[in-house]
């Protein structure tokens, strides 16, 4: 990662071996909009930057991205998302291809959460479960699950 962001800051989450040799991360800051990114390294030391967040599809991804069932990548950004939402969650292919499934505080209240950390765990082919840090009943945070079709 370089010094100044460009090309994403601050590792988050741990990497993700999708191919043997071939890692795939988030870095929580930096980018294009500086709003973190999602990247994927070899062994041999080659980076490739696949998405730059901006606050509209997220800010500050978290947690480890996970590999679905389907093949495509799964994450959590703890803030931002367009609309006033606070996290997003996403699918993104190896590619870098991004899908906005989740947009958090959308419900009235926050029933459903705000600011998602800790990543994501898939329970059934389709059912991806996590925590949010915020929102909820009390405020005081959720425990969520987005079926995907």
């Amino acid at each position: 990662m370089d010094s100044k962001g460009s090309d994403g800051a601050n590792p988050s989450g741990g990497l993700l071996e999708v191919r043997k040799g071939t890692f795939y991360g988030t870095t929580g800051f930096g980018g294009t909009n500086g709003d973190g990114t999602i990247f994927k390294v070899t062994s041999a030391g080659s980076l490739t930057m696949l998405h730059s967040f901006d606050i509209t599809d997220g800010y500050v991804p978290s947690g480890a991205l996970i590999r679905g069932t389907d093949g495509n990548l799964y994450g959590t950004t703890a803030s931002g998302g367009g609309n006033g939402a606070l996290g997003t969650i996403f699918k993104v292919t190896v590619a870098g291809n991004l899908i906005t499934l989740h947009r958090f505080c959308q419900q009235p209240h926050c029933a459903d959460g705000a600011e998602p950390f800790g990543g994501l765990v898939q329970a059934r082919s389709r059912t991806f479960l996590g925590t949010a840090y915020g929102g909820g009943t009390n405020l005081d945070g959720t425990i969520f699950a987005l079926s995907v079709p």
